[in-house]
């Protein structure tokens, strides 16, 4: 009953809008998105795959970390397989900077916060109802949207111009896990720190 009524807690309902001030997390894996020789994040973190699906081209998973706590968070992304990649941690911003890098000069690509809420079979569920962050799969779910997709064979200059701005505007707010093998995050609660 106690379990019952965490869930219906209204502080566990997650709303279908972001806050500019929430806290979001993208999930690093290295060499991909961190370069432990250099120990910071590449601007492929903020760049989507280059999928033969065009919608997922033009997006970037991350997490909600408000509405999940660290140890959900770190055993969510512990099971994303990505081929020759390993999990090191996280790489936190706010949704503000994405508001910010949209109006800098030379930018020609925009990007929003959308939420995309995951079910336990890595289907998307429609934005109908109430989500709670206690339900099973990945409610805390979102996605970085571009407006533009990638396109395949080419330089995406425009792209990359907006994820080196990303990387710069969060200054390098990186938290690796220290203990990857243990199944619960144990270091430092998780939050944006900007490391300059």
């Amino acid at each position: 009953m106690k379990y019952l009524k965490k869930c219906f807690n209204k502080n566990a309902i997650i709303p279908y809008d972001i806050d500019p001030n929430e806290l979001i997390l993208r999930v690093l894996f290295k060499p991909l998105f961190f370069s432990a020789s250099k120990n910071k994040i590449k601007y492929n973190s903020f760049l989507p795959p280059h999928s033969i699906d065009i919608e997922q081209r033009s997006r970037v998973s991350v997490f909600r970390k408000d509405y999940s706590s660290d140890s959900n968070c770190k055993n969510s992304a512990v099971t994303i397989k990505m081929n020759n990649q390993e999990y090191v941690g996280f790489l936190s911003f706010l949704g503000i900077h994405l508001a910010k890098v949209n109006e800098l000069p030379g930018i020609s690509v925009k990007a929003r916060l959308i939420y995309t809420p995951i079910d336990n079979k890595s289907n998307y569920r429609p934005l109908i109802g109430k989500f709670y962050k206690f339900d099973e799969g990945l409610p805390m779910h979102a996605e970085i949207s571009y407006d533009k997709p990638l396109e395949l064979d080419n330089p995406n200059i425009n792209h990359r111009k907006y994820a080196e701005a990303m990387v710069k505007e969060v200054g390098h707010s990186v938290h690796l896990d220290r203990f990857p093998n243990d199944i619960n995050w144990n270091d430092e609660p998780i939050s944006f720190k900007r490391i300059a």
